[in-house]
């Protein structure tokens, strides 16, 4: 009987392994470097998103609140405050004569001090250097202006009213922080111009401007110029892509300084200077 011959079956020598496995961690890499890759430029544009979104919250809602504001309480390098009204309706807004408590409109006409009062919304702004946060916080309050007993009657009834915030409370739901309308944001610098009305009325930086009082002066702002970035310096491969920033600088008005400048012989109750 004769054997069938059997084919010697052999594996794969050292050579064609060695080939094998370079080709295989060549592979390996390449998909490995892809995969890193796609996650570096999601990572990055998740943060670049969040980032300008940020920026556009901030610049809406200071935009919005500084061209509503009544007036400037408080100017800073990082912060600031201003009073809004709550509504317009005019049977909120009451004028008491002081001296013996009746309604009055205009201002006192008998030498007689009297108050203005109108409900008004107290919104600042604020930068928190250690978290790298801008704040927003509203609160309610009454803004009071008080007629001085300074001048001639008739002469100068309300020239440099003083003005106060009375009943200030906090809003519903508000958090005892505010609110965070950007973050990242390693520079926030404001700078604030007034027209000078005492003087030649040309629209001036805030710290060269003439007030009989700081409050006063305050109150003359119409103008604020932001200068703001935002910057994420933070991630899984912050070292190995450019970081995501924004920086904006932008100007805002206040309209209604600006109506109080321009049309000057329109009489409100609210004006600083009620000479007509």
């Amino acid at each position: 009987m004769r054997a069938r011959k059997t084919r010697d079956r052999k594996g794969l020598n050292l050579i064609e392994t060695l080939l094998v496995s370079a080709i295989a961690i060549v592979l390996l890499g390449v998909v490995y470097y892809m995969l890193t890759r796609s996650m570096e430029l999601a990572d990055s544009s998740s943060k670049s998103i969040q980032i300008q979104q940020g920026a556009r919250n901030l610049v809406e809602n200071m935009v919005r609140d500084v061209n509503t504001c009544h007036m400037f309480a408080f100017v800073a390098a990082d912060n600031f405050t201003i009073l809004k009204y709550q509504t317009d309706k005019p049977d909120v807004v009451a004028g008491m004569n002081v001296e013996k408590g009746l309604l009055t409109y205009p201002f006192f006409t008998d030498g007689k001090v009297t108050e203005h009062v109108l409900p008004v919304f107290r919104c600042s702004y604020k930068w928190d250097k250690n978290t790298e946060r801008v704040l927003r916080k509203v609160t309610r309050g009454t803004l009071v202006s008080k007629t001085p007993l300074t001048g001639a009657l008739g002469d100068n009834l309300l020239r440099m009213a003083e003005f106060s915030l009375a009943d200030e409370r906090s809003e519903p739901g508000e958090p005892a922080e505010g609110r965070v309308m950007a973050t990242k944001v390693k520079a926030f610098n404001l700078s604030y111009f007034a027209y000078d009305d005492d003087a030649d009325g040309g629209l001036k930086e805030f710290s060269t401007i003439t007030a009989r009082t700081i409050a006063l002066k305050r109150a003359r702002v119409a103008m604020v110029v932001l200068n703001f970035k935002a910057l994420f310096d933070e991630g899984l491969y912050k070292d190995r892509l450019k970081q995501p920033e924004i920086e904006v600088m932008t100007k805002i008005w206040s309209y209604k300084r600006i109506n109080d400048h321009v049309y000057k012989e329109y009489f409100s109750s609210q004006d600083e200077d009620t000479r007509f």
